[in-house]
């Protein structure tokens, strides 16, 4: 089509003509099943047009319905030693095409993943929060404070390797999110009101009972995706690190604003 352009195997336009490639088949039974006709509600809300960032671009939103996914750095063997770098920008372009989507989602022309979800199958995990909050940084205060296990995925302030993690805000109550939403599971539910145990997949919260975990069936688009914390004083940001990860930073020709840690407001990159 004249009117698209090639991107890392997706055909990328506006709205409608977005194409997404093909997800392989989830296997996890009738569970499993399920999810792949999920899968056709995410497509649909991913194609509608609707690109909530642009409203972020000068102020940033917040409510306390906001969801947050956090993606960390990771150490690797480099020689005899492990070497932490933060979040690939690559990573984060995938995820701003697509959106946050589930490991046990596998998408046509991926390569085989050795690893899945091993306790919230089919899901993507986002921390919420569970009491009235009124700005992003009170709300990853909060979190720093509550969170135990996974604090990684909570961006810090300091100098650990958390300060590089990379955090996705969406507001869980756009009316468009809807069909994703309604089968969302949180940790403080009484298991047998989790959607997923009515297929018989049994969902394990590692911080069970804590209200601050909601797992999303398939995940959510990246059209909803309002905006990107980052801690820009991080070591691990400096150079041309937050350039790169500014450019990638875009769904489809909308720019996704990368927002402050430290003062909740855009960052602005020269």
């Amino acid at each position: 089509m004249d009117e698209s352009k090639k991107n890392d195997g997706i055909l990328l336009t506006e709205g409608a003509n977005l194409v997404l490639p093909n997800i392989k088949p989830i296997r996890l039974g009738e569970y499993g099943k399920e999810l792949q006709k999920l899968w056709s509600e995410f497509e649909k809300i991913r194609k509608n047009g609707i690109y909530v960032a642009d409203a972020n671009l000068v102020q940033p939103t917040f409510s306390p319905s906001f969801l947050l996914h956090g993606l960390a750095g990771r150490h690797a063997r480099v020689g005899k030693e492990f070497v932490f770098t933060p979040p690939d920008p690559l990573t984060v372009k995938r995820i701003t095409k697509i959106g946050v989507i589930s490991s046990d989602v596998e998408l046509e022309g991926d390569l085989p993943r050795s690893y899945s979800e091993e306790e919230t199958f089919g899901t993507a995990d986002f921390f919420n929060a569970d009491k009235p909050l009124s700005s992003i940084q009170e709300f990853l205060s909060y979190l720093r404070r509550r969170i135990g296990i996974g604090n990684e995925y909570v961006t810090s302030l300091d100098e650990t390797p958390n300060s590089a993690t990379l955090m996705f805000a969406f507001n869980s109550t756009h009316p468009e999110l809807a069909p994703l939403m309604q089968h969302s599971m949180r940790d403080n539910q009484p298991k047998d009101e989790l959607w997923a145990n009515g297929f018989g997949n049994y969902i394990n919260f590692p911080m069970q009972g804590s209200g601050l975990h909601t797992a999303v069936p398939i995940g959510l688009p990246a059209n909803f995706l309002e905006y990107i914390v980052v801690n820009e004083n991080s070591s691990h940001w400096q150079g041309n690190r937050l350039n790169q990860l500014r450019d990638a930073a875009v769904c489809d020709s909308h720019t996704i604003p990368l927002v402050s840690a430290t003062t909740g407001t855009v960052i602005q990159i020269k």
